[in-house]
């Protein structure tokens, strides 16, 4: 009992790690070019995270940016300077719905001994005013969560909408983007379970079915491959093990009958072959046994029996041909020849 606690727990664990504890952010600025992108990502993912936030890549909430150059000037002096005036913009949203929660401009300023140089200098600018980025994360974060809390019932209702067409798991994809600290979640904190009872017992229900009919096609060993997947927390766990012990009872009983059959005509390997699939904890396992060992004895007696036919034959062909000699020998001695004109005569 106290195994099956734990491995119940194994599971609600696991299942519940796919839901977040906070808001989360996806994290996107490709379109920058991996000279840039790494920078504002990195910057971006770590402010989150000190933030109390998660960066989850298959999020639909993301934040994401670009900048443009506002003007660049070069210097009449030596060594050459360039310098730019960058304007960066950011924003974060959800891309799924097109909605935006947040976002803010900022113009800084860079320079460098190329232009390259001169905008990862304004880029840097950009980041040590911390102030300004840290808000917006926290007002993009404090956005999300209203979000939620405006829109519970739309959200619950989309949710339930997933369970019903029993598509669990874009149910649950939906459902964990919902951060644990809103209203929402916490008026429904038994949605988790109720879409984890859900998806089991649909799961259950639909193998029990295929197995069914791989059943019926006499298909037994797909057929209990298919209801050994049922885990022991499912609701129809104590029929699966029924039906399974049904699938071994009929197996047995059909390759049994199968291997007689071709026993009876002498087809040992074939025999030997169904019987093969008969497990010893079926029931007709030591009746199953018993016929592999008159097999045994038969094929042996057979090879006994053909080896001394084999014997017999090797003899008998030995003596026949012995016979043929000595009478060819006999037939040498009373034989005549006369040569004539190259002409052979016999006189017997």
């Amino acid at each position: 009992m106290i195994k099956k606690n734990l491995l119940l727990l194994l599971i609600m664990f696991s299942f519940f790690d796919c839901f977040s504890n906070e808001a989360t952010f996806n994290v996107y600025f490709e379109n920058l070019g991996p000279r840039y992108q790494k920078t504002f990502t990195n910057q971006f993912s770590n402010l989150i995270v000190k933030n109390g936030h998660i960066v989850d890549n298959n999020s639909p909430y993301v934040i994401s940016g670009n900048f443009n150059i506002i003007s660049e000037e070069v210097s009449s002096s030596i060594p050459i300077v360039y310098m730019v005036n960058i304007e960066i913009s950011i924003v974060f949203g959800d891309i799924v719905n097109g909605k935006k929660f947040n976002s803010f401009t900022k113009t800084v300023k860079g320079a460098g001994k190329n232009l390259d140089n001169a905008v990862v200098s304004a880029i840097r600018s950009f980041f040590r005013d911390r102030k300004t980025v840290n808000d917006f994360i926290i007002n993009s974060g404090d956005n999300l969560i209203n979000y939620y809390n405006q829109n519970c019932l739309f959200m619950t209702e989309k949710v339930n909408r997933l369970i019903s067409s029993k598509n669990f798991n874009e149910a649950i994809k939906t459902w964990s983007f919902v951060p644990a600290k809103t209203e929402c979640f916490l008026k429904n904190q038994n949605f988790s379970s109720k879409i984890l009872k859900q998806k089991l017992l649909y799961e259950c229900a639909n193998r029990i079915a295929k197995a069914k009919i791989l059943l019926e096609e006499k298909n037994f060993l797909e057929s209990k491959k298919i209801l050994l997947l049922i885990s022991q927390q499912s609701q129809c766990y104590a029929q699966s093990r029924n039906l399974i012990s049904e699938i071994e009872t009929l197996h047995c009983s059909d390759f049994l009958s199968k291997a007689k059959a071709e026993y009876a005509k002498q087809n040992f390997i074939k025999s030997l072959d169904l019987l093969a699939s008969i497990s010893s904890n079926m029931k007709c396992f030591n009746e199953a046994n018993n016929l592999i060992e008159n097999i045994s004895t038969k094929i042996e007696n057979i090879k006994i029996k053909e080896a001394e036919q084999k014997r017999k034959k090797i003899e008998r062909d030995f003596q026949l041909e012995k016979l043929e000699r000595e009478s060819m020998l006999e037939i040498a001695k009373n034989t005549k020849f006369e040569y004539n004109y190259d002409v052979i005569s016999v006189w017997y």
